[in-house]
């Protein structure tokens, strides 16, 4: 006799890390609205100011270097903000900048405005980076490990309009997943600014 109206319960253990992990996106996505609001009240209502503060506060709060790159014109693929939690390499990287707007992540950025899907590098070393990236930012590369890559669009209504992408160094380690909820939900939200 098979039994009847019986509900299948999660282990204790099992439930409550899933409801941990529910919390964890709730709490990444909570914290992109507080970062994106104080980027939109520092930038005011100019889109470049919004960028850079949006840039600085992830840069600081994430320990990575972070670009984020409009496609509008004059200059597609330009960096429009450059942020670094270090003020050294954050200057060494807004002037290489001027000489190559790619940046430390450009393939992977025109990859992502392609296709418009994001890309999380989990294993990635500044040695990679080097095929990957114009010889201007080489010297950058030599003297940051990079140990982690993110790269996210900025989308509104089906149209791809910039990238955001973020770079851990040596020790940092990786992107969680928690990470990426944030990074995606501050660029939607930059998106549609």
């Amino acid at each position: 006799m098979e039994p009847r109206g019986e509900i299948t319960r999660l282990p204790m253990a099992h439930a409550n890390a899933a409801s941990r992990g529910a919390d964890a996106w709730g709490h990444a996505r909570r914290r992109a609205l507080t970062l994106t609001s104080a980027a939109f009240v520092s930038g005011g209502p100019k889109r470049q100011a919004v960028r850079d503060a949006a840039a600085g506060l992830l840069a600081q709060g994430l320990e990575s270097g972070c670009a984020i790159r409009g496609v509008d014109p004059p200059t597609p693929g330009a960096a429009a903000a450059v942020a670094h939690p270090s003020r050294r390499a954050q200057a060494w990287l807004r002037r290489l900048s001027r000489h190559d707007p790619a940046g430390v992540a450009g393939a992977f950025c025109a990859r992502v405005l392609q296709t418009g899907e994001p890309i999380v590098l989990s294993v990635v070393s500044s040695a990679l980076l080097r095929l990957w990236t114009s010889p201007v930012y080489w010297p950058y590369l030599d003297e940051h490990e990079v140990s982690g890559l993110l790269v996210v669009p900025l989308a509104a209504r089906g149209t791809v309009l910039g990238t955001l992408s973020l770079w851990r160094e040596w020790p940092h380690g990786i992107f969680d997943e928690q990470d990426v909820v944030l990074v995606q939900e501050v660029a939607r939200r930059l998106a549609l600014a």
